[in-house]
């Protein structure tokens, strides 16, 4: 995690000390967890390394209506933590799954506190939008594999 993401989440943390999601976020690795609906599997990506990634100057694009409400279908949110996000930060998105036909399902792996107060104030919603290869690179670290692991066995 970056020294000034870091910072703003500690910032965020000790303004919302009775916000769970706020304080929850300080230290330590940050890895998104999702279980796939058509085979069960859990999947995670290490969002420190997704950061590091879309960091090589790409621009965010605005993710359309209709995919963000389809994202939010999905993405459980918390509704009080909805106005403690900045709206400055994109998110992070990437393919998720693929449909019968080969086309790509997207999700939000970061943002979806974010993506639910832009819905909800009626403004654009930008994210970073990773690659296949990079979503892959993302779900390949120790972090992520470790989350993943440990998810798993809450589960049962």
């Amino acid at each position: 995690m970056t020294l000034s993401r870091q910072r703003a989440l500690t910032l965020r943390a000790e303004a919302n000390p009775t916000c769970a999601e706020c304080v929850s976020r300080p230290g330590g690795p940050e890895v998104y967890t999702v279980t796939r609906f058509r085979d069960n599997a859990l999947l995670a990506w290490d969002i420190d390394l997704a950061v590091e990634i879309w960091s090589d100057g790409r621009i965010p694009l605005q993710v359309p209506d209709d995919v963000l409400n389809n994202i939010l279908e999905v993405n459980g949110t918390t509704p009080e933590h909805i106005d403690h996000v900045d709206l400055g930060f994109p998110g992070i998105a990437c393919a998720v799954d693929w449909t019968p036909h080969g086309n790509p399902v997207m999700g939000l792996i970061d943002g979806s506190h974010r993506a639910a107060r832009a819905r909800r104030d009626r403004v654009p919603y930008f994210a970073y939008f990773l690659t296949e290869s990079e979503s892959v690179r993302c779900q390949g670290t120790v972090g992520a594999h470790l989350c993943a692991h440990l998810e798993s066995l809450l589960k049962k």
